[in-house]
């Protein structure tokens, strides 16, 4: 009856723990979303592949992508331009450590060696050296990052956005994704030098 009831025990216990991993892992999610405004939300895989194919295959420099999530589209940017380094940025917690870990292990097999997945806000991160920006971001965050993008980054840098227009930015391209929900996909094209925002 005792073995019973350790047993019994052990079990409540890991029931206990792994219901408030879950919660914390929830709220953290929730927190990052209330603060930021952008759920951590994965481009769909015909999403993520008509971007792709919007960026050149010349580029060179470096390709941004802002608000990473998961990772997914980060590591797919990074397999296909191998000689282009790619930076991305995610400020939820539990997504940033999923795209990290996915990161380092890819790193570790020596794939993605051009990958950087950073934990922190992209409205405070330096920019200027960015050819191509990646974004699935919610119109707020789009608002916000529209006067940052055009102060930092050089003429003819190209935004590629899933969804999601940035206002003031007159879009050079706008593709539509059939086969998933006719998501719009928008290139934005950076045309004059950047312009300081105390200049603006």
């Amino acid at each position: 009856m005792a073995e019973q009831s350790s047993v019994f025990l052990v079990s409540d216990s890991y029931t206990a723990i792994s219901l408030i991993i879950l919660v914390v892992a929830i709220g953290s999610i929730l927190w990052s979303t209330l603060r930021t405004g952008v759920p951590p939300m994965p481009s769909n895989v015909h999403v993520a592949d008509r971007m792709l194919s919007l960026v050149p295959a010349t580029t060179t420099g470096t390709i941004y992508e802002l608000g990473a999530g998961w990772g997914f589209l980060a590591l797919k940017i990074a397999g296909r331009f191998p000689a282009v380094q790619v930076i991305a940025y995610e400020l939820s917690p539990i997504p940033f450590l999923v795209g990290k870990s996915l990161q380092l292990l890819a790193n570790l097999f020596g794939f993605r060696r051009n990958l950087e997945i950073r934990y922190g806000n992209f409205m405070a991160a330096p920019l200027h050296d960015g050819t191509v920006i990646m974004c699935y971001l919610m119109i707020g965050a789009m608002i916000r990052l529209g006067p940052k993008l055009r102060a930092e980054l050089p003429a003819g840098a190209i935004v590629i956005s899933n969804a999601f227009t940035m206002p003031d930015w007159q879009p050079e391209t706008t593709e539509i994704v059939e086969s998933y929900q006719n998501t719009p996909v928008y290139l934005y094209r950076q045309e004059h030098p950047a312009v300081r925002l105390q200049d603006a």
